[in-house]
């Protein structure tokens, strides 16, 4: 085998081997669109994986504070249109008896 035969050969392994690394990048971007996430798994993070899930778990508490916030405000309206009716029963009840309610 001739040098120039050695260099062709050793410049067609190298063009293997980049085009096994650009099909590999295209696969990884495709799945990336496809799927609209950067890793399809949280080893894929590296480094951030903590990071990821000290914010996974800040998500989740403030989630739960949103939907407490929610069942909170719905008791506190039941409350407000309770209150309400008590007043009008109660203004009703001085109205007939002829005194007038306290403001």
């Amino acid at each position: 085998m001739s040098i120039s035969n050695q260099s062709d050969v050793s410049q067609v392994i190298r063009n293997i081997e980049l085009v096994k690394r650009s099909s590999n990048n295209f696969q990884i971007l495709s799945q990336q669109l496809s799927t609209g996430k950067r890793y399809s798994s949280l080893r894929d993070y590296g480094l951030f994986v903590s990071k990821i899930i000290n914010l996974q778990s800040v998500i989740s508490t403030r989630e739960s504070y949103v939907k407490t916030i929610d069942l909170v405000s719905f008791n506190v309206e039941s409350y407000q249109e309770t209150l309400n009716e008590i007043d009008g029963i109660t203004r009703q009840v001085f109205k007939a008896s002829g005194e007038t309610p306290p403001n």
